[in-house]
């Protein structure tokens, strides 16, 4: 509740005393425990202290120096050629000045045909790359301070480098093998051999939860704004479907094109200060 919230002095890091935008409340956690806000409207986002990672990111394929940006964990070709992405001036800029930047704790729903990320709502599925674009402009936070867009590959690389530098799961429970962290086909200490897997709420079972994120592992595989190649869409994690050692939460494939469906895939947006 609010009196988790430490008390910070002016000499701390910008990362350990997040900014909450107006028409936004506190709601529990702290920097590095998941500093969670909200909405009006129950839109829940989590803080990442991007100034708090390791400088093994890449926003450029090449050089691996920045604390926001891509990691390759799997030794793939994060060339132009290969796994790319081009992050716009304005958000880096955010993002280095303020030193982080919120991560929605929930996949989006649709409430009353309105694009929302809250706790108890099935994600929204079944759309294109294009569709999601769509529904993530619509989603509106009434308020000037901060801006969004659908989540960068960058953004949920940082994500999973804070998870794993903060020690809230191993290295090999979030690249090699998530089983046991998510909704998957395989999670046997969750499904009983005579279930029958399907797909759940956000924030159906906390045991999942990490950092105050929800079902990062499972459930759902995630659009992002990285590419392959030319415009071949990147997603990440994987789906209640699949297994967790084939498909862990820092797992990146990509589909195409831009237009074709995907069935089982919803979204984040990620926030961040103008």
């Amino acid at each position: 509740m609010k009196n988790e919230r430490t008390i910070l002095t002016k000499s701390t890091e910008r990362y350990q005393n997040p900014f909450i935008p107006s028409g936004f409340t506190y709601v529990t956690g702290t920097w590095n425990t998941g500093f969670v806000i909200s909405d009006e409207f129950g839109n829940e986002f989590v803080w990442v202290p991007v100034g708090w990672l390791e400088s093994n990111g890449t926003l450029d394929g090449v050089s691996y120096n920045s604390k926001f940006g891509r990691r390759n964990w799997y030794n793939d070709d994060f060339s132009q050629m290969g796994w790319h992405e081009e992050v716009p001036n304005y958000v880096l800029e955010s993002i280095f000045e303020w030193e982080g930047f919120y991560f929605s704790c929930n996949t989006a729903s649709l409430e009353n045909q309105n694009v929302v990320f809250k706790s108890g709502k099935l994600p929204l599925i079944e759309k294109s790359y294009t569709q999601v674009l769509e529904y993530e402009a619509s989603f509106k936070t009434k308020c000037d301070d901060v801006d969004h867009c659908l989540v960068l590959g960058s953004a949920y690389d940082s994500v999973c480098q804070w998870i794993i530098q903060n020690g809230a799961k191993t290295k090999a429970e979030v690249v090699d093998d998530s089983t046991y962290l998510g909704n998957y086909a395989n999670n046997d200490k969750y499904y009983q051999k005579d279930a029958v897997e399907t797909l759940l709420p956000s924030a159906h079972e906390k045991n999942w939860t990490i950092l105050n994120i929800n079902d990062l592992a499972g459930n759902v595989f995630e659009f992002s704004q990285e590419k392959h190649s030319k415009d071949r869409i990147v997603l990440r994690s994987g789906h209640y479907r699949i297994n967790g050692r084939d498909w862990p939460i820092a797992s990146r494939f990509f589909r195409e094109p831009p237009c074709k469906k995907v069935n089982i895939a919803s979204f984040r947006s990620m926030l961040f200060h103008k």
